[in-house]
Formats: C-alpha cells, sequence, structure tokens
C-alpha cells in the first residue's frame, strides 16, 4: 500500500512525462539515461523506478525497447488523457505541477520519507506540502500590447486549427497544438496565469508551428503571434 506522498509524486512524474512530449511534440520518450530530467526535485532513484512501475502497471507510460543499450519510457495516449483531464482542474496538482514545476513541492521532498521491510514508501504528510507561493502575472488586460498579443494568438489558433493539411499529415500533433493555445488563451481571458503558464501554454507551441511551417502562412501567424506574445511579457 502506497502513501499518499507517493501518489501525489506519481502524479507529478505522469505529468513531466506529458511536459517533455508537449515541448517536444513528439512521444515524449525519456531514457534510463535521463531519468532524472523526470525526477521531481531529484528523488532518490529507487523511489523513482517505483514510481515508473506503477505508471507502466497502469498503462499511464509504455516502455521503450529499440535498443539494448537505449530503454526507456514514454507516455502512452492513455497517461496523457489522464493528464488533460486532471489540468483542466485548476485546484489539482496536475495544473498546479504543470504551471510551476518543482516549486509546488516543499524544497524537499524526501524528508521524512521512510521505507519498511518492503520498500513502500512511508512519508510524513507535510513533506510534500504544497507551496503556498504561487504568484499571478500582473495583467494590464486594457493595455494595447495585452490586445495585440491576445489578437494574435486568437489569429494563429484559428489557422492552426483550420489548416486541413496540418490536421491529415499530424493529427495527434495539431490537436496538442490547438488544445494548448485554447487553454493558453483561456489563462490569458479569465485567470490570472503565471509567466511560465503563458510560456507553457501559448509561447511554445506557437514556436514549435512558427519554425516548422516557416514562410508558410501558418508559420507566419504563429510568429507574429510569439512577438506579440514577446512584447506583452516584456521581452520583445
Amino acid at each position: 500500500m502506497f502513501s499518499p506522498v507517493f501518489d501525489n509524486l506519481k502524479e507529478a512524474v505522469l505529468v513531466k512525462f506529458y511536459s517533455q512530449a508537449i515541448a517536444r511534440h513528439d512521444s515524449g520518450a525519456v531514457y534510463f539515461d535521463k531519468m532524472d530530467d523526470i525526477a521531481p526535485n531529484n528523488i532518490s532513484d529507487t523511489y523513482l523506478y517505483e514510481i515508473l512501475d506503477e505508471l507502466f502497471n497502469d498503462g499511464s507510460i509504455k516502455k521503450i525497447t529499440e535498443r539494448p543499450d537505449r530503454n526507456g519510457f514514454f507516455i502512452s495516449k492513455q497517461g496523457i488523457k489522464e493528464v488533460e483531464s486532471r489540468i483542466r482542474d485548476r485546484s489539482s496538482l496536475s495544473y498546479l505541477y504543470w504551471a510551476e514545476g518543482d516549486a509546488a513541492f516543499s524544497e524537499d521532498i524526501e524528508e521524512g520519507i521512510e521505507y519498511d521491510a518492503k520498500g513502500d514508501g512511508v512519508a510524513d504528510p507535510v513533506s510534500l506540502e504544497i507551496k503556498d507561493t504561487w504568484e499571478p502575472l500582473p495583467l494590464e488586460r486594457h493595455s494595447k500590447k495585452f490586445d495585440e498579443a491576445v489578437s494574435a494568438t486568437e489569429s494563429a489558433l484559428r489557422e492552426i486549427e483550420g489548416n486541413n493539411g496540418y490536421a491529415e499529415s499530424a493529427p495527434e500533433e495539431r490537436d496538442r497544438v490547438v488544445w494548448s493555445l485554447k487553454e493558453g488563451l483561456k489563462h490569458m481571458r479569465e485567470g490570472l496565469p503565471s509567466r511560465d503558464q503563458v510560456i507553457a501554454y501559448a509561447l511554445k507551441p506557437l514556436k514549435f508551428v512558427a519554425e516548422k511551417f516557416a514562410g508558410a502562412s501558418m508559420g507566419e501567424m504563429a510568429k507574429a503571434a510569439v512577438k506579440a506574445l514577446l512584447a506583452w511579457l516584456g521581452d520583445g
């Protein structure tokens, strides 16, 4: 029987796999020599591999066995659906971890964690207390830069969503980009997003589209949206 802390870490690791897939717009494969990339706050290898075993047994991740010296895991379609279902709830751990990363947890994740004879994690519930330090991005909702950022992002979204060629050649990738941009716009219009949320939901997918379709109408619209977002964020 695993502790609530184990379940929280398991949820966080799955979000990390999801983030890898979204950021790179591929399977998000993580190989054994790079497992630190998906370890929240650098938890121990022993604890991480227990989490990976559980995620694999649940069907949330799949194993890569392309070469004996190049094994690892990637998030499954089931895992993607799980994460996307959870992060729609802004009060969920998945949403907070998606937005804030390791900062969502206290500094020392394994503080207070002990292992019983079976190797199951037993932890002090306080050791994974969610930090109450989330700070929204100060939004100037009536500023020209904000209006331009929203307008350019909306225009790019319409172009991407309506591009039949993209939908036919890479439907899952296109759907992830569209979903991410819609979430980004929702945060920008209705919520109090952090800077990281704007970057993750809107800026990164738009940069990807701008680079992949450079010179094409869709790529140019994505590029214009990137410039508008950077200007609003103060980086342009």
